[in-house]
């Protein structure tokens, strides 16, 4: 349900001011998190860095740098969600497909270690997020999600050094809108196996996300895992929801062939 790349920690240490590659990705992950159904996607990525002053472009998109200090950052920043699919058998049968999304807001960064700079750092984040989907025609907006989390960033570890491992746990929580995009079923919709439901803002779940990359002269190499849980959420009950838990697998691998001269220290 939720995005490609939330809570996934980026990698820190020194980095030209800009690079420029290609690359190709991968990434299995549920039509939503409750949903049975999963999808498969390989695609091409452009790779474009950028570490400025107020501004970041990385592997995570687009980052506005706020505000920062020794212990606080203020960030704005995006994610993407995939579409849904009504297949011709499955909880979903006749209803409506479901547009991709994507979600952009602040982030509250808190540092629990004494600086941003060290090599293993602790840190609480807290992202709000408005919800938009779109068909590229047209844009609607599906309410709100605020998913605070525990995050643990280690960099230049392993072995040769260079490698980057990043973890975060936290809840998810959404509005009464954003919970209806996925979980309600409108009257006309309902059936003898599909009762109507009306979805209700609050608790999504937990999510764990794990993710591990390697930095080489022109290439970088990369590896997510998602997991969320959904046992005991405010909508567990929609009969939309299948199971208790989904997972996203994904990784990607970039060639890097133009850079500047100048580099820079990227933070965690």
């Amino acid at each position: 349900m939720l995005l490609l790349g939330l809570n996934e920690p980026v990698f820190a240490g020194k980095e030209p001011v800009w690079e420029v590659g290609v690359g190709v990705s991968g990434v299995t992950i549920n039509d939503y998190i409750g949903s049975s159904e999963r999808n498969y996607y390989i695609f091409p990525i452009p790779y474009l860095v950028y570490n400025g002053d107020y501004l970041e472009l990385d592997r995570n998109g687009a980052h506005g740098k706020l505000f920062k200090s020794e212990k606080w950052r203020i960030e704005f920043s995006g994610n993407l969600g995939p579409p849904v699919k009504s297949r011709d058998e499955g909880v979903r049968q006749g209803m409506p497909d479901l547009d991709p999304i994507f979600e952009v807001g602040p982030s509250l960064y808190y540092s629990l270690s004494e600086t941003w700079e060290r090599q293993y750092v602790w840190s609480l984040r807290f992202p709000v997020r408005a919800v938009f989907s779109t068909d590229f025609k047209s844009i609607e907006q599906q309410g709100w999600v605020f998913a605070p989390y525990l995050n643990f960033h280690a960099n230049n570890i392993g072995p040769g050094d260079g490698w980057s491992f990043g973890s975060s746990f936290g809840p998810v929580f959404g509005n009464n809108r954003f919970n209806d995009y996925y979980y309600r079923v409108d009257p006309q919709f309902a059936s003898a196996n599909r009762s109507a439901y009306d979805a209700k803002g609050g608790y999504n779940g937990v999510r764990f996300a794990m993710s591990l990359s390697k930095r080489f002269s022109k290439v970088w190499t990369g590896f997510y895992l998602r997991y969320d849980y959904i046992g005991d959420a405010i909508n567990e009950d929609s009969p939309l929801v299948e199971q208790r838990y989904a997972f996203l697998l994904g990784g990607g691998i970039s060639w890097i062939f133009a850079r500047s001269d100048d580099w820079v220290h990227v933070d965690n």
